[in-house]
């Protein structure tokens, strides 16, 4: 069982999904929540990153003159209006920046309706990430997440990544300004912003190297894949 959410996540959970966890010979997660598994009666537990799959996030950034108005912004953020991350989103509109917001619930919020610009299926994910100066990546806090799928998925389409800071992004893309710009908040965001909308060579050579770092690094889901299958054949 590979754990895409926190059982313990309020939104999912579920006495019979924890009741059932521990007849699984093996459970992966993401997150740091290996030890509350192990008091669930989980057997074995391996921590397993998220990923990116190739055929799907690749580079594809918009291509003519209506597609680059379409899809230009200086900033990008594609998931779900979670409350904390409104907190983070609100200012930065506020702040005059030229956000797109992707996904369910942001035209609910008066703070961020104007910034939304609907669902996105892949194709637009791709040129909306392709015609942003910058992509924000932010973690899942109910789900106690250190990254998220977009940690992977947004240098792999060849964004420009400004990462909420986090050990696992640290642990991914290194120091400040080697893969990626790191932020805490929407004071420092709208800082870093800034220097970065003011900087081409410098948001074209961080998108480079996270690329380098994400493509070249063994984090396709295959990948993922063939680390579940080892672990479990070594099980039995």
């Amino acid at each position: 069982c590979f754990l895409t959410d926190d059982p313990w996540n309020p939104a999912h959970a579920a006495p019979w999904f924890l009741e059932a966890l521990p007849r699984y010979d093996v459970v992966f997660t993401p997150r740091a929540n290996e030890d509350d598994l192990r008091r669930a009666g989980c057997r074995r537990v391996e921590r397993l990153p998220f990923a990116y799959a190739p055929d799907v996030h690749y580079p594809d950034p918009p291509k003519d003159d209506d597609e680059r108005r379409q899809f230009a912004s200086d900033l990008v953020f594609i998931g779900g209006a979670d409350a904390d991350r409104v907190r983070w989103m609100a200012p930065l509109v506020a702040a005059g920046f030229d956000v797109a917001l992707y996904g369910g619930y942001w035209d609910r919020d008066p703070a961020t309706r104007r910034a939304w610009r609907g669902m996105a299926d892949a194709r637009t994910v791709r040129k909306a990430i392709g015609g942003a100066a910058a992509s924000l990546c932010l973690v899942r806090h109910a789900n106690r997440d250190g990254h998220s799928m977009r940690s992977y998925e947004v240098p792999a389409l060849g964004g420009c990544v400004l990462a909420e800071d986090t050990d696992d992004h640290r642990s991914l893309f290194g120091p400040d300004n080697e893969c990626c710009r790191y932020v805490t908040g929407p004071d420092d965001a709208a800082r870093v912003l800034r220097e970065l909308l003011d900087d081409g060579p410098a948001r074209a050579r961080l998108a480079a190297a996270s690329h380098q770092r994400v493509v070249e690094g063994g984090h396709r889901w295959a990948d993922r894949l063939e680390t579940i299958l080892k672990v479990v054949t070594d099980a039995r």
